[in-house]
């Protein structure tokens, strides 16, 4: 999914801002960077999933590590390109390989929401080994409890992508058509 929704990114940032080549330029490397964190985030789930506690503690906390910071990361800088795609004037119409304006600004809250999930996972893992009024159990309970949640809402904010990658998909195929339809 991460190649239509790359280009889906690029066309929107060539669309909304074709009158602004610098602003173009760093919305197009954000893109590139928040590729970038999605495969390291990635690559630390393929890490966390090799290693377990039982065969390699060390590595699948590296990759836990790994993972949260890339897709954390990933989400929340695909969080900042939508709130600029949902916000720009539409100065040209909507490309059709573009992301979807009313998906943008979903996702542009989801992301928020997403990256305040993040930060308290985080906060829970620091002070999971300090000592607080609250019982040791109870903060491991809440914190295993988080990282379920916020892997989850990493998930939803991905498959928010959907309605784009169809609209995408529908735009390919009416373009492969047109071209026979015109030759008849």
């Amino acid at each position: 999914a991460l190649v239509p929704i790359f280009h889906g990114y690029r066309t929107a940032i060539d669309t909304r801002f074709a009158q602004d080549p610098a602003l173009r330029r760093s919305l197009t490397a954000r893109v590139w960077l928040a590729l970038g964190l999605q495969v390291v985030g990635s690559a630390g789930m393929v890490v966390c999933t090799q290693y377990t506690f039982a065969n390699n503690h060390d590595l699948h906390m590296l990759g836990s590590y790994v993972f949260f910071v890339g897709q954390g990361g990933a989400i929340a800088m695909s969080g900042f390109l939508c709130a600029r795609i949902a916000g720009a004037a539409h100065i040209a119409p909507d490309a059709p390989f573009a992301l979807l304006p009313h998906m943008s600004r979903l996702r542009k809250r989801a992301a928020q929401i997403v990256a305040g999930m993040a930060a308290l996972y985080m906060v829970l893992f620091a002070i999971k080994g300090i000592e607080l009024p609250v019982s040791e159990y109870t903060i491991y309970y809440i914190y295993t409890l988080q990282e379920i949640l916020t892997i989850s809402a990493f998930i939803v904010y991905l498959a928010l992508f959907a309605p784009d990658i169809f609209a995408i998909g529908r735009s390919l195929q009416v373009q492969r058509v047109s071209p026979q339809a015109a030759g008849r």
